[in-house]
């Protein structure tokens, strides 16, 4: 038997299956976007102004753009002995007498700021041009065996400016490697000090060249 429905109640029917066949084909699923990775923490070597060779950690950070920050820090330590060495013409030997033991440590921090010229797909890649100042911390001691208890010790502490080239290198997708060659700009402490004499930068400036090796993860 049919029944005649009214054509209020085949509109409301066909309403709720349609609805019905939407919800059950439509998954209940989570949209994830993926953050872009603008970060990254940086571990390697350099070679600085001061400080010697020395291994170090960058964090750097993209503020706007092309543009990034760097914070940076590291040092090194190292003890050698003092030798001295007496020479015997009657038996022609060389005694070699340990007399004391030298001692350096440095810590070495700078921050930068970096333009990335020819950025690369992702960020914090590409090659970039970096401006910054840094603070050199550098140790000496030594003793010696001839005067126990005597030891000379005297601390130097420099701000040199840094301008840097390099390139980070995308190492699949959270990976880099970053290469790097600049110039570290200091006064010159051997340079005789006059305050009546105008500032030269060619005879009373320390320039030396740096570089650097790092491999680093992007978050």
């Amino acid at each position: 038997m049919h029944v005649l429905l009214p054509a209020s109640l085949t509109f409301c029917a066909f309403l709720c299956t349609g609805m019905g066949e939407a919800q059950a084909a439509t998954p209940n699923d989570t949209l994830h976007v993926t953050k872009p990775r603008i970060r990254a923490l940086k571990a390697g070597g350099r070679i600085v102004q001061f400080g010697g060779p020395h291994l170090a950690i960058t964090y750097e950070q993209v503020i706007k753009g092309r543009i990034s920050s760097a914070f940076s820090l590291g040092g090194r330590y190292y003890a050698t002995p003092i030798q001295i060495g007496s020479y015997d013409p009657a038996t022609q030997t060389v005694t070699v007498l340990t007399e004391g033991k030298r001692e350096y440590t440095s810590l070495v921090a700078e921050a930068q700021i970096r333009y990335y010229a020819l950025p690369g797909k992702q960020a914090l890649t590409g090659l970039y041009a970096g401006l910054g100042i840094g603070v050199a911390y550098e140790n000496f001691w030594r003793d010696y065996a001839s005067f126990p208890g005597v030891a000379d010790s005297f601390t130097e502490i420099h701000t040199p400016v840094s301008c840097r080239l390099g390139y980070q290198f995308r190492l699949g997708p959270r990976f880099l490697l970053e290469c790097a060659l600049g110039l570290d700009v200091n006064a010159n402490p051997g340079a005789p000090k006059d305050p009546n004499r105008q500032w030269t930068f060619l005879t009373e400036a320390q320039v030396t060249s740096a570089r650097s090796l790092q491999v680093g993860y992007r978050f």
